[in-house]
C-alpha cells in the first residue's frame, strides 16, 4: 500500500519519492531512474516507519549527491549525428499532429538529412524523448548490415563461433543479450557510443556463446580478447546510454 509520494531536487535533478507500507520484516530503499522507492515494514509502528523513511531518504540523497549523473544529449535542429561511420543532419519540424514521424532519402549523399516531425504541444522533456526514440529506431533499421558485418568481423578475428541472427533491439536496462540459440541482440542506444565501446559489448555477447554465465572462466575469456574490458564497462555505464 502506498503511504505517500513527494518530489525532491538533487543537483538540479528532480526525483519522485514513493513510500510504501510493505509486509516484510525490514525497511529498504531503492533507486530506479528518477524514482526513489522506500518500502517500510508493516510490522512496526507508524512513528518508527516515519523515522525509517527519513533515515532511508537521507541515505539515498547522500548516495545520489556523490554521483555525477551523465549529461543527457539535447537534440537540436541542425545537429550532425555520427553513427556507424556515417553522418546524418537532424531536421526537426514541430507541427500540429498527434504522433511523431521520421524519414530520410534513400540515395547516397555525404550527409544524409534525417527529418523528424513531432507534435508542437509536447513539453520539452517529452519532445526530447520522442526525438531520441525516433532517431534510434530509424538508424537501427538503416545500420542493420553494419552491425552484422561488425559482429562477423570480430567473431572471425577472435572466436570463430557459430551464432544465429544479429539485430539491434530497444533494450531499457541492458547493453546486449545472447539467447540460448546464440542469437545476439545489441541495444540500439549503443548506436551513439564510440566504436570501441560497441565492440566491447559485441565481444561480451560473443563470449556468452561459449559460456552462458558470468563465471571467472567467462571473464577470463573476455579479458583475453579485450584486456581493457573493465575500463570499457565503466565508460559505458558513465556514457548515459
Amino acid at each position: 500500500m502506498q503511504l505517500y509520494t513527494k518530489q525532491i531536487q538533487i543537483k538540479n535533478r528532480f526525483f519522485n519519492v514513493d513510500v510504501y507500507d510493505f509486509p516484510k520484516r525490514n525497511s529498504s530503499a531503492t533507486i530506479k531512474g528518477d524514482t526513489i522507492n522506500i518500502r517500510l515494514s508493516s510490522r512496526i509502528s507508524r512513528k518508527l516507519q516515519n523515522a525509517h523513511a527519513e533515515n532511508l531518504l537521507k541515505r539515498m540523497i547522500k548516495s545520489l549527491e556523490k554521483k555525477d549523473p551523465p549529461k543527457k544529449k539535447i537534440w537540436m535542429d541542425g545537429d550532425i549525428i555520427d553513427v556507424c561511420e556515417k553522418k546524418y543532419v537532424l531536421q526537426i519540424h514541430e507541427e500540429n499532429r498527434k504522433t511523431g514521424t521520421v524519414g530520410m532519402p534513400r540515395w547516397g549523399i555525404p550527409t544524409v538529412p534525417l527529418t523528424i516531425k513531432i507534435p508542437k504541444n509536447l513539453s520539452n522533456s517529452k519532445k526530447q524523448i520522442l526525438i531520441f526514440n525516433l532517431i534510434r529506431k530509424i538508424l537501427a533499421q538503416e545500420n542493420q548490415i553494419y552491425l552484422q558485418n561488425l559482429v562477423s568481423e570480430i567473431n572471425h578475428k577472435y572466436f570463430n563461433f557459430k551464432y544465429g541472427k544479429i539485430e539491434w533491439k530497444n533494450f531499457k536496462s541492458r547493453f546486449g543479450h545472447c539467447t540460448s540459440k546464440n542469437d545476439i541482440a545489441i541495444c540500439s542506444r549503443l548506436l551513439f557510443v564510440p566504436k570501441e565501446l560497441l565492440e566491447y559489448v559485441i565481444i561480451h555477447e560473443l563470449a556468452h556463446i561459449k559460456i552462458k554465465n558470468h563465471s571467472q572462466k567467462f571473464w577470463d575469456l573476455v579479458k583475453k580478447v579485450c584486456p581493457e574490458h573493465k575500463k570499457r564497462r565503466k565508460l559505458l555505464r558513465n556514457s548515459g546510454s
